[in-house]
């Protein structure tokens, strides 16, 4: 039962009586990094640099890290428990240290778990996905960068980052109404709501580490992910070094009426 918090386990207790079925469900919900394996496997595209030595040796191999998750998010006794090669090890556990975790829940309590991750080293995929984001090495727009991999808040920051736009001139909300893509299953059920989230914005100026903290359905969480990610960054600055900066940011899907389900930009909710 050590790996245990791997799985949603399910204890299912039926009691029948006079016919009548009747079933408590106590769930545990497994430690995970924030946004699941989908964001786990975005950014490790975004964020992978395939070592130099191992590009040339042709090195390729999966390393899987295992750690201990703490009630209280923190990692500890972090350890590479299937190796590749020193330096794709080593390149597994830079990208494993960026990641912010939720800890493992039963019966609304937090525990201390064990979690795993896997990281692909395969040299076509790596190439495909540099050829996607268009660049090799991590660029900073801005440096020097603290290395310490601490997360601050707005309000601890000389300067919170902000994000950057191609077209002059161009507000949060304008480019909300210019590129949202309202959900067909949210305008189908007349879904309207206000997605709430949490992401980090690296020293790069790329994000990182997103979750929904506020859901809505029919489509409209991946929606206001698709959008965040086509957001470039300014990076928070610290005591003059480029740092990661927690954010929240407030989505609102909304339709003028439910006869011609036309999308208003309800400009005074989209925020950060």
């Amino acid at each position: 039962m050590s790996k245990i918090n791997h799985w949603m386990i399910t204890f299912v207790f039926s009691l029948v009586f006079n016919g009548f079925a009747s079933a408590q469900y106590f769930e545990l919900k497994p430690a995970q990094n924030f946004g699941g394996k989908q964001q786990l496997n975005d950014y490790i595209a975004e964020e992978m640099v395939y070592p130099e030595k191992a590009m040339k040796d042709k090195t390729e191999g999966t390393v899987m890290i295992t750690c201990i998750v703490t009630k209280d998010g923190d990692t500890k006794d972090i350890r590479v428990s299937n190796p590749a090669s020193p330096e794709l090890d080593a390149e597994a556990l830079r990208i494993f240290s960026h990641l912010l975790w939720e800890p493992s829940v039963y019966r609304g309590m937090n525990l201390d778990s064990e979690a795993m991750i896997e990281i692909d080293f395969k040299i076509k995929k790596y190439l495909r996905a540099v050829k996607k984001r268009g660049y090799e090495k991590i660029k900073y727009p801005y440096e020097p960068v603290d290395t310490t991999l601490i997360v601050y808040k707005t309000g601890q920051l000389n300067k919170p980052p902000k994000p950057v736009f191609e077209k002059p001139g161009m507000r949060f909300g304008n480019f909300i109404s210019e590129n949202m893509v309202y959900p067909q299953a949210a305008l189908s059920q007349e879904i309207m709501g206000t997605v709430a989230l949490f992401f980090v914005v690296e020293p790069s100026g790329r994000v990182s580490n997103i979750k929904v903290d506020k859901s809505v359905g029919g489509g409209c969480n991946e929606e206001a992910i698709r959008l965040l990610k086509l957001m470039k960054w300014e990076p928070g600055i610290s005591e003059d070094k480029a740092v990661r900066t927690e954010m929240i940011l407030h989505l609102t899907f909304n339709l003028a009426d439910y006869e011609n389900l036309r999308y208003i930009p309800a400009s005074n909710n989209n925020q950060f």
